[in-house]
């Protein structure tokens, strides 16, 4: 079975659109995407879990950008308006756990400086498939307050957990980290697009593009262009999937040096299913290659050849995991073997990542002022969700 067609069902089987009670006339304001945590025991049951969290979004945020990138913008509102009530500079890592219920717990505040990255480029990358900014008017000030957080922690960050967690001997939340960092920096370069669109708020855009641009001259010193997890260990990093966001948004941000030593630390960690996130152990996920992937092959597209999708279709279409009741997203990079809870994922959606910058439509933008505290902003109902979900099932059986 191929990789996308493998992921699509799991993908989209994860999120649900919900309208209001009673609504009669649906208009754009009404509309959310949940994501489902539906991560599984290895026996196939259920596993508590968090719902409608961040990194899921934007594991899934190029399926959305290739399928219907409005559909993003429904994602992005729930998290947005939950911020409202979460009263913090960073953003949460999930709204809550138990999905329909929303249980407020410590670990929302797990992944300060990762979500709140991860939150500021969706809002530009949805912004630039959709030609909408009203999303990111709306919530300007949270959005500035957030940008405002990574002037002070996105090059150098407390002990976090991230996408990263389960890198060898410092699995776990960590410092400093190189993937981190860099996504921090892009975050404040996607801050200065957003505001370009944003009728007078340019004038804010020079604190952010100074604090970027010093940052990534610090961070290529520090992470050694980025081969390295964190700025202190000397753990190899082969999978630097922060630069997937330079190339998704058109910042061209990161210079060519970087991207040609991943190149080459990248082929040096290819193994039977794919490469490793570290040297550490063989521990890897479809999304973190990926997005790897399709950065390092967007100027190149003679690098690897097919050699690095091949290992991953290795992974999906070997029988390592029968007893498994869906594709599990992390595993063993050598073995092939799937990581324990990792089944049944939303975030294979990450698989699509090559697609949306082939595929993907970017649109004008038209500028708009941030409204007051009395007016509002109506936008455009997205196409209907099951059509888009009809279309794209019967895509996956032809990949």
């Amino acid at each position: 079975m191929g990789v996308i067609s493998a992921s699509t069902l799991q993908a989209f089987a994860s999120m649900e659109l919900t309208i209001p009670d009673g609504t009669k006339s649906i208009q754009d304001s009404d509309i959310k995407l949940f994501i489902k945590g539906m991560a599984t025991e290895e026996d196939g049951t259920s596993m508590p879990g968090v719902f409608s969290s961040v990194n899921s979004l934007y594991s899934i945020m190029p399926m959305l950008i290739y399928t219907n990138p409005m559909l993003g913008n429904y994602g992005l509102r729930t998290i947005l308006d939950y911020s409202r009530f979460f009263n913090q500079p960073f953003a949460a890592h999930n709204v809550g756990l138990r999905y329909g219920e929303a249980v407020v717990h410590p670990n929302q505040h797990s992944s300060r400086t990762d979500s709140t990255t991860s939150m500021i480029i969706m809002t530009y990358a949805f912004m630039r498939y959709t030609g909408v900014a009203e999303l990111a008017a709306v919530h300007y000030n949270t959005l500035k307050t957030w940008a405002d957080y990574l002037v002070d922690n996105a090059l150098f960050h407390g002990s976090e957990v991230t996408g990263d967690w389960f890198v060898g001997d410092a699995a776990g939340p960590s410092a400093n980290m190189t993937n981190v960092a860099l996504k921090g920096l892009i975050a404040l370069q996607s801050m200065v697009e957003i505001q370009s669109s944003l009728i007078d708020k340019s004038s804010e855009s020079p604190k952010y593009l100074n604090a970027a641009n010093s940052g990534l001259k610090q961070w290529i010193q520090y992470s050694d262009y980025g081969t390295k997890v964190a700025y202190q260990p000397n753990a190899k990093n082969y999978l630097l999937r922060a630069l997937y966001a330079d190339k998704l948004l058109g910042l061209n941000f990161v210079p060519e040096s970087v991207y040609q030593r991943q190149r080459a630390q990248f082929a040096s960690g290819l193994k039977q299913y794919g490469v490793p996130l570290t040297d550490q152990n063989n521990f890897t996920t479809i999304t973190h290659q990926y997005f790897t992937i399709a950065a390092l092959t967007a100027n190149n597209s003679s690098f690897l050849s097919n050699s690095a999708f091949r290992a991953i279709k290795n992974y999906t279409g070997s029988l390592i995991n029968a007893d498994l009741a869906a594709l599990a997203d992390t595993y063993d990079a050598a073995t092939g073997a799937a990581a324990a809870g990792s089944a049944a994922r939303g975030s294979v959606g990450g698989s699509f990542t090559v697609l949306a910058l082939k595929k993907g439509e970017v649109k004008q933008i038209h500028p708009i002022m941030v409204p007051t505290p009395n007016s509002t902003i109506k936008t455009p109902v997205a196409p209907n969700f099951m059509a888009t979900v009809v279309a794209f099932v019967s895509l996956a059986f032809l990949i």
